[in-house]
């Protein structure tokens, strides 16, 4: 044991103090190893002579008392005792079958080792992949069995008695019945997959099966409406509340797993995540040389993007919903457009009054209490920008309204998000703008705007035709005219949409002139 201890601390020493489990070691580190233990087995011999030869000629010319002062202890090279390199860094009483006298020996025992550690590996990769496989098997027999008495106990008896309207009874299962079908299907010919000489894989069937799934499309984009139905019978209906109550009662005698209408009915909606959770997990488990991999892989693929198309159009039809809804509530004819997305909602103060906030991709919808405004981003007029600490301040022709938020943050947020939807519709459109020149833009690559002339001019109203002395600032992006210098904007309009430039000849308007848009005529007079 002496001798393998030495072998031990020189091999360390060669190797830079490195403790290396025995699995870990491959044959190169070994023979390098064994070949440096060799070569300084050489070099110790050889000093060793030379040290012998050279102490025998000392000691013929030396006294005994001499010879002994010369004599100097060796280095203690016994192992540290540190607990932490003892138990747990190197295992010494298995260095004596590592370092033993044959090489080859020792690198047949670390090949044996690590195939061992690599079977052992492989052996908890297939004990999980089948742990996969079967749960993919008793999920959706499970799946199954609860459609079953989802029909048994609800769908049925309601459908015979008169517990609830038939069109209260449609809307609640609409399309229910053919995912029922569907997966009823399903289930018999993935128990095939399992049997010895089946026809084809389940990643196969899984790829099969990936169109029909569709179907769920339907049944996943009304569960919203199924699910505020079921409410609102919940609380009105005594006898479907009753009958609801029974039926949840002898589920939980039964210790079933799901004990409500409203457990079955959210079920097909979470089914298929669950198909892309178990794929993925499969696909994980099974190694890249395996036969049914690349079908797998297209399988897992597949069911995922069936996933993420579910997602897409559960989303439009939800804004489409509410699109509807608000154009009812506020009477907008027309107002949900194709094209229009909802964004986001809420409520905010406006002179001491709580008002409604909509934001959509193209504009956003304020509801005062004395008026509906309707603010399109393309607007050139529009202007939204940070107010004090707590609120933040919608500009339009002659409006000016101060929006207050709960906190400085609320208020920031809201202010990001509008600029932010202005600017990406302002991106989007910039060959199709509908109410101006899209100036923003412009200011964002770069191009600022700059004051060119200022001063009083005469302007015409635009519905009473009266006179006004307002203060006119004309850059190279737009007019814009206040109640006086450095005063409250009244108006403007931006350059680009001009469609015409009229000097007056009549005598009225003789030092006149009329610049067109596309929404009006400004006609404006100069002193001279």
């Amino acid at each position: 044991m002496t001798k393998v201890a030495d072998e031990v601390q020189r091999g360390q020493k060669i190797l830079g103090n490195r403790h290396v489990p025995a699995t870990e070691i491959d044959k190169n580190l070994l023979n390098d190893l064994v070949n440096a233990l060799s070569v300084e087995n050489d070099v110790a011999n050889n000093d060793e002579e030379i040290e012998d030869e050279m102490f025998l000629d000392i000691e013929g010319d030396l006294g005994e008392e001499e010879l002994a002062k010369m004599i100097v202890a060796p280095p203690d090279t016994t192992p540290p005792e540190s607990p932490t390199m003892m138990e747990d860094s190197v295992n010494w009483d298995n260095y004596d079958e590592m370092f033993c006298e044959d090489p080859q020996q020792l690198i047949d025992q670390i090949t044996k080792e690590q195939e061992k550690s690599s079977s052992v590996l492989n052996i908890k990769n297939k004990t999980k992949r089948d742990h996969t496989l079967s749960e993919i098997l008793s999920s959706e027999r499970y799946y199954v069995d609860a459609l079953e008495k989802l029909y048994a106990l609800f769908v049925i008896p309601l459908r015979m008695g008169d517990t609830i309207t038939t069109q209260t009874h449609e809307q609640l299962f609409k399309h229910l019945a053919t995912i029922r079908q569907l997966n009823v299907k399903f289930l018999r010919q993935l128990e095939e997959c399992y049997e010895p000489q089946a026809i084809q894989s389940i990643p196969q069937l899984f790829i099969k099966y990936a169109n029909y799934f569709r179907e769920y499309t339907n049944y996943i984009n009304h569960y919203h409406i199924k699910n505020q139905l079921l409410s609102d019978e919940l609380k009105t209906n005594v006898e479907f509340e009753e009958f609801c109550g029974k039926i949840n009662q002898h589920l939980k005698a039964e210790n079933a797993r799901c004990t409500s209408l409203r457990g079955y009915l959210v079920m097909p909606v979470q089914r298929i995540p669950r198909y892309n959770l178990l794929l993925r997990d499969l696909l994980k488990r099974t190694p890249e040389n395996h036969p049914e991999y690349k079908d797998l892989l297209r399988a897992s693929n597949d069911i995922n993007a069936l996933a993420d198309f579910i997602n897409t159009k559960k989303q439009e039809k939800e804004n489409q919903s509410r699109m509807l809804e608000v154009e009812k509530t506020y009477k907008l004819k027309g107002f949900a457009s194709i094209h229009r997305k909802h964004e986001k909602d809420g409520n905010v103060v406006v002179r001491n009054k709580s008002c409604p906030l909509m934001l959509f991709n193209d504009c956003m919808l304020l509801v005062t209490p004395k008026k509906l405004h309707l603010l399109h981003y393309d607007d050139p007029m529009l202007n939204i920008r940070a107010g004090d600490s707590n609120n933040f301040v919608i500009e339009l022709h002659r409006d000016e309204i101060v929006v207050d938020c709960n906190s400085h943050l609320i208020a920031e947020s809201w202010l990001r998000e509008i600029n932010h939807l202005k600017l990406e519709y302002l991106k989007n459109n910039q060959s199709n703008p509908q109410h101006g020149v899209i100036d923003d833009v412009e200011e964002e690559e770069g191009f600022e705007e700059v004051e060119i002339r200022a001063g009083n001019l005469l302007k015409q109203g635009g519905i009473r035709k009266n006179w006004r002395r307002r203060w006119h600032v004309l850059t190279n992006k737009r007019m814009k005219y206040f109640d006086k210098k450095g005063g409250k904007v009244k108006g403007g309009y931006a350059i680009q949409p001009i469609s015409s430039i009229k000097v007056g000849e009549s005598h009225k308007y003789k030092m006149g002139f009329f610049v067109a848009t596309s929404d009006r005529v400004y006609i404006c007079k100069a002193n001279d």
